[in-house]
């Protein structure tokens, strides 16, 4: 109970505010709020609209012209069977044409567009990216040359090595916006 006692006694007359020197109060410092982190982040725009895609027929033409393979070739036999869920229409049947594009049917583009990318002929008509391909792409399906700004989106798919880049670069290509849509 003593050393209790003592020890409250000893605490109690402890007053007064802490300080660096002896005699000399320390003002408390006032607390600053921390600075608010600015995060950059990239500008997205969004399309006034939805976008809508061009119809299935011309879509095909733009895309084996910028490959450089006619639209009759049996390399674009998947995207005809496919042509109901890429957006055609079949009047007969009473199936009115589907211009909007959503994730479903860009799975199924790049599904159909794959054995074009991997096709032999493709890739010789078109030849490296690097020394070219891109220009040639752009100017049989964009009917423009390709800009700086083109290469700079390539840029990750461009980077890939060997057929693996080359495959995807031609998907990125012939899945862009520009070639598919109005």
């Amino acid at each position: 109970m003593r050393t209790v006692l003592f020890s409250f006694l000893l605490f109690s007359g402890c007053v007064g505010t802490v300080s660096d020197a002896p005699g000399v109060p320390v003002e408390p410092k006032p607390v600053e709020p921390p600075a608010p982190v600015v995060v950059a982040r990239p500008e997205v725009v969004l399309p006034p609209a939805q976008l809508k895609l061009l119809p299935f027929e011309v879509r095909l033409a733009r895309t084996a012209a910028a490959v450089g393979v006619p639209a009759t070739d049996a390399l674009f036999d998947a995207a005809r069977t496919q042509r109901l869920s890429l957006g055609a229409h079949d009047f007969a049947n009473g199936t009115s044409p589907d211009l909007s594009w959503n994730a479903q049917r860009m799975a199924t583009w790049v599904e159909v567009m794959l054995p074009v990318c991997r096709d032999t002929r493709v890739r010789s008509h078109l030849g490296a990216w690097d020394q070219g391909g891109v220009e040639k792409f752009a100017s049989a399906g964009w009917g423009r040359a390709s800009t700086a700004e083109d290469l700079a989106d390539l840029s990750g798919t461009l980077a890939l090595p060997g057929d693996e880049g080359w495959v995807s670069t031609c998907l990125a290509l012939v899945s862009s916006t520009e070639l598919l849509v109005q």
